[in-house]
This record gives C-alpha cells, structure tokens and sequence, in this order.
C-alpha cells in the first residue's frame, strides 16, 4: 500500500504529554504512513520516553538533535530537519502535547486521495483540558490574518514546502503561522474541513504561555508583513484576546 503521509513531532521538553501523543500515532485505524520524532534537544526526559517507544516500534524514527545550551524560541530547525527525512509526497505535523483521534491519518489521507491536486490539508481540533469550544472557520486569507484556523492537523505537499523555503528561523514563536501566511500569498490550494481529529491541549507549559506579550507582538509584526508583501492597505491590531483587520 503506498504511504501519503509521514507524521512529524517536533519534540522540546515535553516529558508529562509525549507517550500520550505517541500511543495515539501508534493506535490509528490504519498504517499506510511513516512517523518521525525529532527531538530538539530536550533538557528533560521527552528524548529518553521517545526513545523506549523507538526500540519497541520499527515504525518510529527518533531524531536526536539540538542544542541544548540555546534559547528555544521557534519550531523552525527541527521541523526543516525532520521534513527533510520524510519520504511521502506529504508530511502531517502532531505536537508533542497533543494527540489525535484513531481516524484521523486514514481521514486526511482519504481527503488527499480525493483532491490531489492540492497544497495543504487541513482537518480540524478540540480542545482537551477546557470546556471551551474551538471556533471553527472556513479558509480565507484575510481571516487568517486576524486567526490562524490552519493550526489544526494539517498535511502539506512537500515539494510545495520546499518551494516557499520551509521555516524560517528568524520568525520567532511565529513560523508556523508566518509559513501559513506565505503559503497563502502564494495562492496555494488550501483545503479545510471541520471534521475534528486533533486534540489540542490548553494548559500544558507551552511556551507562547511563558512569552506571551512576545508572542502577541510577533504575531501582529507577522500578520502586519504579509499585509505589505501582499500590498493590503490595512493593519492588524489586538484588542483584548481578539486580533481585528482595520482598513488604513
């Protein structure tokens, strides 16, 4: 059977959620996909779990890299990394700390299957350790300018990630969201569905909690440089817990 989907964890300092992440790769309802774990050179015992789970599942390739010295602001240089290790036209990201529902590989698989021609793919969450309710919206560049709704699981065509120059290191706590924002000014086709299979866990020590008012401003300066790259005559300010796209 041929493989789609390599699923990547970028792993730093995630001891009390990474064996809960990995069992639900481990448990999924189908087993056409490759698993990489990179370990971002963790200071507790996340690269020793992930370790044991490798030596008993040859499907698991364990990375270890980092540096353990360095201040860990972006997820920029493992995922680079793990991408490049990946086999399958497509790789699918789960972070450490949160895990996915039995379906959800065999879900966006069957969702690639369906439109090939497409750059990412994007299924949608729920949160874990909340009562809240995650919102859910429809793609759109311009609502992704003020919410990022391709946060969830997603897979992205590699060739197309390699294309746009992957992460780049410089964004701190925002490459991801500022490779989202490249990919939709290069008018990559972008699929989102509001099936839910990815648990996002709220309350674990992330670090956009430990940085929070660096992370808000990173967040607007991301958003306000698409603007500008894209020639938007607008700007992107914060208000209490919400982001809002005001015309200039």
């Amino acid at each position: 059977m041929q493989k789609y989907i390599t699923v990547f964890t970028p792993l730093y300092n995630a001891e009390n959620y990474i064996a809960e992440s990995i069992e639900s790769v481990l448990n999924q309802n189908c087993n056409n996909f490759d698993y990489i774990i990179y370990d971002d050179g963790s200071s507790d015992d996340s690269a020793k779990i992930a370790a044991s789970y490798a030596s008993k599942y040859d499907r698991i390739k364990l990375i270890l890299g980092g540096d353990r010295d360095r201040i860990y602001k972006n997820e920029a240089h493992p995922c680079n990394a793990g991408y490049k290790l990946a086999k399958t036209p497509y790789v699918a990201r789960l972070d450490a700390d949160d895990t996915l529902d039995r379906h959800a590989i065999a879900s966006i698989s069957k969702l690639i299957k369906s439109q090939p021609d497409s750059d990412l793919y994007c299924l949608s969450r729920r949160f874990m350790d909340t009562s809240i309710i995650s919102k859910q919206y429809d793609y759109s560049y311009l609502q992704l300018l003020t919410f990022n709704m391709l946060d969830h699981f997603r897979a992205v065509k590699l060739s197309t990630f390699y294309k746009l120059g992957g992460y780049r290191g410089e964004m701190d706590y925002v490459a991801d969201y500022d490779f989202m924002l490249r990919l939709a000014e290069s008018r990559a086709k972008i699929i989102k569905r509001h099936d839910i299979v990815y648990n996002y866990r709220t309350t674990a020590n992330l670090l956009s909690r430990a940085n929070k008012k660096e992370m808000e401003q990173a967040v607007l300066n991301c958003a306000n440089a698409s603007c500008k790259r894209v020639g938007l005559n607008a700007t992107v300010y914060k208000r209490g817990n919400n982001y809002y796209l005001i015309s200039n």
